[in-house]
Parts: structure tokens; sequence; C-alpha cells
């Protein structure tokens, strides 16, 4: 066997992206706490329920949040981007 063969590189190890909690999907979104949860509650964003019962600890992943916000773009004229993110 050669020394080429016997080296095949591995592809690069992808970290799994971090659950965040209501207050950083806050920040991210600029948006109130309470509003954050109630638009979870309501379905309008993408979030993750942790726990059982009517009170849920609401988790998010900041990039389904991104992209549901680029998604509301609202001019067909001329979308926004994403600088710097």
């Amino acid at each position: 066997m050669s020394m080429l063969t016997s080296t095949i590189l591995s592809p690069p190890r992808v970290e799994p992206e971090h659950y965040v909690s209501s207050d950083e999907a806050a920040s991210f979104l600029n948006l109130n706490l309470g509003t954050v949860q109630r638009l979870a509650r309501e379905g309008t964003i993408p979030a993750h329920p942790f726990g059982e019962g009517a009170r849920k600890t609401w988790r998010f992943l900041l990039s389904e949040l991104d992209a549901w916000m680029k998604a509301k773009v609202n001019s067909s004229r001329r979308p926004c981007r994403s600088v710097g993110r």
C-alpha cells in the first residue's frame, strides 16, 4: 500500500449548533422577552419546547431565527442582504 492511499483525509468535524434561551433569542431579534415567548407559543417563530405541560421552556437555534427573519422580506424589488452574519 502506498503512502497516498494510507493517509486519506477525514472530513472536518462539524460541531452541532447550540440551543439558546429566550433571553438570547430576544437579544438576537432585538425584541422584548415576552414577545419572543408569545411568538414561540403561537408557533410564529421557530422554537423548540423543553418540558411538559402548558408552561414550557423554549429553546431556539439562531440559524433558524435568522432564516425566519430573512424569509420575512416584504419587498419584491430589493431583498435585504445580511451583512456580517
